[in-house]
This record gives structure tokens, sequence and C-alpha cells, in this order.
């Protein structure tokens, strides 16, 4: 932790997630470990990462059993596609813990910003990735973030505007994270606040009956080191 914040030459952070369940490491250890930090000054608070609402729930005994911190936020995926876990699985955990969420994939990577509506384009990161495969089996997903375009236009947002503004209507939504590779796609993006006044019932019922019934978008799944690779040659031209 020490050597991460001087990299980032920082004295601490505000929230440092534990990435991902590691169910062969103990609970207490884990709750341990994650209060040293917070004890230390390192961070003001700890929380999860894709974790079950059954292990959130279980730190949250370990941590009041020995007198600590359980973890007060979590990194779910959630997007109009994936919607199960952050409004189903969770809905406990908000009233008896005060979970607060920082989400990922608000744009179920590139889909709901409209990205594949004409194909793959070679510089989008299904490209580099080699996921045109897989691009190909989720047309339901593709066909129905085109026919968000219309209520798009209808509240003068563009359709990432739209699709992240209704990840952000969700009350325990906090912070969603984008995977902007340009800056003109992080100024569109920061566009969603303001289309958030925009939101009525009706406006979100319109949305959600839009893409019900299509199912999940797999997570693109992938190696590190060959995608970087690719931008590499993509940026030199020759590609």
């Amino acid at each position: 932790m020490q050597s991460a914040l001087h990299r980032m030459r920082l004295s601490y952070v505000d929230l440092v997630f534990c990435h991902r369940p590691d169910v062969t490491t103990p609970m207490e250890e884990t709750v341990r470990a994650m209060n040293h930090i917070v004890d230390r000054g390192w961070a003001f608070y700890w929380g999860t990462s894709e974790w079950s609402a059954e292990q959130i729930t279980h730190a949250h005994g370990v941590a009041m059993r020995l007198g600590l911190q359980g973890p007060l936020m979590e990194q779910p995926l959630y997007n109009l596609f994936h919607r199960d876990r952050v409004e189903r699985e969770y809905a406990s955990l908000y009233r008896t813990h005060g979970l607060g969420l920082t989400v990922y994939s608000p744009l179920a990577e590139g889909i709901l910003a409209g990205r594949y509506s004409n194909g793959v384009p070679a510089d989008s990161r299904a490209a580099l990735v080699g996921r045109k495969e897989s691009l190909a089996k989720q047309d339901k997903q593709i066909a129905a973030a085109f026919g968000l375009r219309s209520i798009a236009e209808e509240m003068n947002c563009s359709l990432p505007q739209l699709s992240l503004a209704w990840v952000l209507h969700n009350q325990h939504v906090s912070t969603a994270i984008i995977g902007a590779s340009r800056p003109s796609q992080i100024v569109d993006n920061v566009g969603a606040i303001a289309c958030l006044p925009r939101f009525a019932a009706d406006t979100v019922q319109k949305i959600e009956n839009e893409v019900s019934g299509v199912g999940a978008a797999a997570e693109m799944r992938y190696d590190i080191s060959a995608t970087m690779a690719a931008r590499k040659l993509v940026s030199a031209g020759r590609v």
C-alpha cells in the first residue's frame, strides 16, 4: 500500500477496494488487513469489488465481532443489461449497512454507447481484443442500444449520456467508472450529468422497456499484454 501511494504521490486515498473475493483467505484475515490500512491513515474507508451479498454480510459480521470497520462500498458491474445484483441481490445491504456503489462498465463496454451499431470499428476495444465473433452473438443487445437513440434525441442527449444518466439515476450509485479511450469521449460522458434533471419516471420506464428481455451482455475477457501490444500498433499506424 505504501509503495502504491508513493507511486501516486499521495499520502492517502479516500477509498480502497478489496478487488474480487478471495475464498482461500479467511474473512477475518481480510477484514483485519483492510482495517490495518484504514488505521494507518492510508485510506479513509474500505470496500469490496464483485463480492456477493452473502460475502459482504459475512465481512460485516466479522468486523462487528472484532470491533472493526466493515466494507462501506462495493464496485459491481451495472448497466441496462446487468441489473440483478445491484437492484435485487444487494437490496437489503443498502438498508442495513448503508452500502454505496461505484459501478463499472456502465456502457456495457461500448454497446450502450452505440459503438457497434454499424460493425466493429478498427480502433475499438472489441477489435483490439479480437472480440468480433462474440459481439456477433450479441445482436439483440446491439439492436436494443440502437433503439435507445430516439429516446436520447427526445431528451437532447447523446446515447452514451442517456445510458450513463440511467445508471446515475439509481440513488445507490455514487460513481460510475467510464472506460473512455479518448478525450472527446470523456467530454461527452461528463455531459450525462446535465441529462439527469430531465429524467422522470416515464423516461426511465421507456428506457427499460426498450431493453427488456434482451438479456445480459457478456463481459470482454482478454489478455492485457496482447491488448496493449495491439494498441501500440494502432497508435503507430501499423494496422
